[in-house]
């Protein structure tokens, strides 16, 4: 990797920028994933704080801001949208009607005049089922867009970008080892802070209360490890001076710059599956594909580029099996057990389909689901169910098929941008090869699971593929300080 160790670099706007960035990252997953309003709040604070003042040295000149920024334009046009239509769906269309001179009434949710119904007064009239939850999910979704922009401009400086990755590893193995800890010690780190009962599931789920967050979590953290060990491998050893040179140059990587990513990979693809989380071991699998079909592709090789990066695929499948060795037994148990498909999830995604009908233009309302679930439900699903345990098809009835799509091509579109990047770029590549294959990863979890609907995995994933899109085009491409 790209290193320069110059201790001024340090003392640079953007360098400080970076720290307290990477310090609101590292707190995310602490409170329970910030799966709560509280902690939902305090991470916006953060993440805010922080744009705020790259905002500020932005304007002073003190940071520069790169031209790639018109690049974005496709993206931001789809999140805009479908943001816009949720803030439109938040509204009372009652008061709008009135200030516009047009009937908007009979765009909101039926439950609205049902309740005017039986409270014999105007209970307003909106097209989310629950305006307020609206109002949150829009909340936390433009805090994972300030995520994605903050990384994007930090990280267009190679070296920042090494750090940001980097980081963002080391983050992952606390996490990993603080889960181990709580696992096997019964550590637990968050009694003083939120006492709230965990279930025992026998399984692994560190500061998440699901295993299954942890297990996309420890799955963004893992591709990162391996992208930075075999870039690392790859840069160390001598490819094209025969056999003898090869294992010498490999044998001091592996026990020098390599060992650390080597020795971080083992650690939390271990806590990965020691989660038992089917579909997030499937999910990373298919982006550890995504990840040896990124590094592999790109402009015509040397000679000496050729054997290093055959060499590096190899790894990426090595690494893998060891890891899955070490740890596969208790989720090969629970596939042998439960086997790999859930009659509870076939009943939510049929239900939701029937919400997606329902209301295929408008949606029901973004982050409602909770509310509006129970005009669906076949009954085979007992208790609360406030997830659809398939985000693709909850934002579909959330926002409506027209904003609903937009939303998710926004990160399809910068996924492309990663990919792209992979096929135009010699040097550096691994950023964007990292934040396509978490896109393929969390994008495969999404049909099974809501992780995504998880701040703290949000964030992650968004940091990561703001780093991908930054390091898609050469450095030269604008001025970087």
């Amino acid at each position: 990797m790209y290193r320069d160790d110059a201790p001024s670099r340090w003392t640079k706007p953007e360098s400080l920028l970076l720290l307290a960035f990477l310090a609101v990252l590292a707190w995310a997953p602490f409170p329970y994933g910030s799966n709560r309003l509280w902690a939902e709040l305090v991470l916006g604070l953060g993440v805010g704080v922080v744009l705020l003042a790259w905002s500020g040295t932005a304007l002073t000149g003190l940071t520069t801001v790169t031209s790639l920024t018109r690049q974005l334009a496709a993206p931001a046009l789809c999140a805009a949208f479908a943001l816009g239509w949720a803030v439109i769906q938040s509204l009372d269309l009652d008061g709008w009607s009135t200030t516009l001179g047009v009937r908007l009434s009979s765009l909101a949710h039926p439950v609205w005049s049902m309740a005017s119904a039986a409270l014999r007064k105007s209970a307003g009239s909106y097209i989310s089922v629950d305006p307020e939850m609206t109002r949150q999910a829009i909340f936390v979704t433009s805090v994972c867009i300030a995520t994605f922009l903050l990384a994007f401009e930090l990280a267009r400086d190679r070296w920042r970008a090494s750090v940001l990755l980097g980081a963002l590893v080391v983050i992952g193995v606390a996490y990993a080892l603080m889960a181990f800890a709580n696992f096997y010690l019964h550590v637990d780190f968050h009694d003083a802070l939120m006492p709230d009962p965990k279930l025992d599931t026998g399984r692994l789920s560190g500061p998440f209360i699901n295993p299954n967050h942890l297990a996309t979590y420890m799955a963004l953290c893992g591709l990162a490890a391996l992208g930075l060990f075999v870039e690392t491998l790859r840069q160390a050893v001598v490819w094209d001076r025969g056999a003898k040179i090869i294992l010498r140059t490999m044998l001091q990587a592996l026990t020098g710059p390599a060992s650390g990513w080597l020795v971080a990979t083992i650690i939390v693809l271990s806590a990965l599956l020691l989660t038992q989380s089917r579909g997030g071991v499937i999910s990373f699998l298919l982006g550890t594909v995504a990840l040896i079909v990124a590094l592999a592709i790109g402009r015509r090789l040397n000679g000496t580029e050729a054997p290093g990066r055959r060499a590096m695929a190899a790894f990426l499948i090595l690494i893998v099996a060891i890891s899955t060795v070490i740890s596969a037994d208790p989720i090969l148990g629970r596939i042998q057990q439960q086997g790999l498909g859930d009659a509870a999830r076939t009943s939510l995604a049929q239900s939701t389909l029937s919400a997606v009908e329902a209301a295929p233009l408008v949606g029901h309302g973004f982050g409602a689901f909770q509310r509006y679930y129970p005009f669906f439900a076949d009954g085979s699903v007992l208790g609360d169910v406030d997830e659809a345990h398939n985000d693709v098809l909850e934002t579909l009835a959330d926002l409506g098929l027209p904003a609903g799509l937009a939303f998710m091509a926004a990160p399809a579109l910068l996924a492309g941008m990663c990919l792209a990047g992979c096929l135009r770029r010699r040097r550096d590549r691994v950023y964007s090869a990292v934040a396509f294959a978490a896109s393929i990863t969390v994008g495969a979890h999404a049909f099974v699971d809501f992780s995504l609907q998880v701040p703290a995995v949000a964030v992650t994933y968004a940091a990561l593929l703001g780093a991908g899109v930054a390091q898609s085009w050469r450095t030269g491409n604008d001025l970087v300080r």
